[in-house]
């Protein structure tokens, strides 16, 4: 179940993925759920001795990626083999913007945009700010948290590079 970490209200459109993985060579198929209007989804899951996870709730909510064992899962579940589990995701910042071309003004479509908090800081489960790809006007609309970040443009496919500026930001 998905809740809110300041108000315990439940986390509608949240989306789950869990990838089973049985040793180096061999992945299995992503088993996905979204959450209901109660903050509550299901899975199925085959046995594995990892599951890879990675939550993507709506907006205003940053991301989980995680891993977890087929001991832990046996250890959280018990004997009834069901496991409810709640995580309560910190609340961000939903930030808005426009990738432009410098020498032109249009808009820049289909750059990736990632943002990235401050090292250090203490964020909570949901740590994972997973990147967005601008529309075709270059606009875009990510989750963020309050406080220092930056923002990373890639769009080196379409002419554009990355620059890197030691000690200053751009």
């Amino acid at each position: 179940r998905f809740l809110d970490e300041a108000t315990d209200e439940p986390i509608a459109g949240a989306r789950i993925e869990v990838q089973p993985y049985m040793n180096r060579d061999s992945t299995r198929e992503t088993i996905e759920a979204t959450s209901d209007d109660e903050g509550r989804y299901s899975l199925r899951l085959g046995s594995a001795d990892l599951y890879f996870v990675k939550v993507f709730p709506p907006p205003g909510y940053p991301g989980v990626q995680t891993s977890i064992s087929a001991r832990q899962i046996a250890r959280l579940a018990g004997t009834d083999r069901q496991l409810e589990y709640e995580v309560k995701l910190r609340r961000g910042l939903i930030l808005a913007g426009r990738v432009v071309d410098s020498a032109s003004g249009h808009g820049v479509a289909k750059a990736q945009v990632h943002y990235k908090p401050e090292a250090g800081r203490k964020l909570g489960v949901n740590r994972q700010f997973f990147p967005v790809t601008t529309a075709d006007d270059g606009s875009f609309q990510l989750t963020a948290v309050d406080g220092k970040g930056f923002l990373l443009v890639d769009a080196p496919g379409q002419g554009f590079y990355r620059l890197a500026v030691d000690g200053r930001r751009i």
